[in-house]
């Protein structure tokens, strides 16, 4: 049964061969009153096939089973992905801005300046009046100026010259901010056996700003050299000078003090110039002053 299942198989297969051969070796007749068809194309150049191989008395062994298809190649991993970019830090945060001081408050305005008040009118003059004009009224003399404070030290003794009795003292009113003093005239030049100034041992002419002090006002020269003012009673008139010596009030009538009494324990003796810039004049000797240190 299987070798007439294969022959007929293999009849089938030589019949589907040969089938276009054989239709080609007879063809069909031409029809009438048509043209010749043109020769048909040389057959190609085909080996013909080789004869079929007899059948063999033996079953053609069963057909080999095919081995399976090799599996498909694993899927290759995919690539690890790019890494990612990193992002640049971003940028500093912009410094704060700076705070603008607020602008000067605007100076204010200038005060307005007030119109001065008009000046009243003009007085009338009275008409003229046939009456004589009233007198001046009398001028106020001021009130004498009172006499210098008394010393406040008792004298130490006393001296006789020329037939007079003079006081002696050691000591003077103190120094105040204004303290009064009798302004005498006295002569610092080398005349009538005068004795040299007793703070520098030297003579001094009549137009040197210089005076002398009493005993207790000299005080053993702790005033020689220094400037004092010398200022008239009504204080009108100043004048500064430098104590140059000792106008002696513990002795007197003798060549040292130029044969003169001792001086009160108040006294001031200065030069002419003096006298003059006081307004006072030699004669007028003594005078009422007030003095105090510069």
């Amino acid at each position: 049964m299987a070798n007439t299942l294969l022959f007929t198989s293999f009849a089938l297969l030589l019949t589907i061969i040969f089938s276009p051969l054989l239709t080609n070796a007879n063809p069909p007749p031409p029809p009438l009153n048509t043209p010749p068809p043109p020769p048909p194309p040389p057959p190609p150049s085909t080996p013909p096939p080789p004869p079929p191989p007899p059948p063999s008395p033996h079953p053609p062994p069963p057909p080999r089973a095919t081995p399976p298809p090799p599996p498909p190649p694993s899927p290759s991993p995919p690539p690890p992905p790019p890494p990612r970019a990193t992002p640049p830090p971003p940028p500093p945060p912009p410094p704060p801005p700076r705070a603008t001081p607020p602008p000067p408050p605007p100076p204010p305005p200038p005060p307005r300046a007030t119109p001065p008040p008009p000046p009243p009118p003009p007085r009338e003059p009275p008409p003229p009046s046939l009456s004589p004009p009233p007198p001046p009224p009398p001028q106020t003399t001021p009130p004498p100026p009172p006499p210098p404070r008394p010393s406040t030290c008792s004298p130490s003794g006393s001296v006789t010259c020329r037939g007079q009795t003079y006081p002696t003292y050691n000591c003077s009113p103190p120094v105040i901010s204004s303290t009064p003093a009798r302004l005498t005239y006295q002569d610092f030049d080398n005349n009538n056996n005068n004795a040299p100034a007793t703070c520098d041992r030297r003579y001094h002419r009549d137009a040197e700003l210089v005076a002398s002090l009493s005993t207790g006002w000299y005080n053993y020269g702790l005033l020689c050299g220094r400037l004092i003012r010398i200022t008239t009673i009504d204080g009108r008139r100043r004048a500064i000078v430098k104590v140059v010596s000792e106008c002696n009030s513990r002795s007197g009538c003798n060549r040292e003090n130029g044969f003169r009494p001792p001086c009160g324990n108040n006294v001031i003796g200065t030069t002419g110039l003096v006298f003059r810039l006081l307004g006072l004049t030699q004669n007028s000797s003594p005078v009422n002053v007030t003095w105090s240190p510069v």
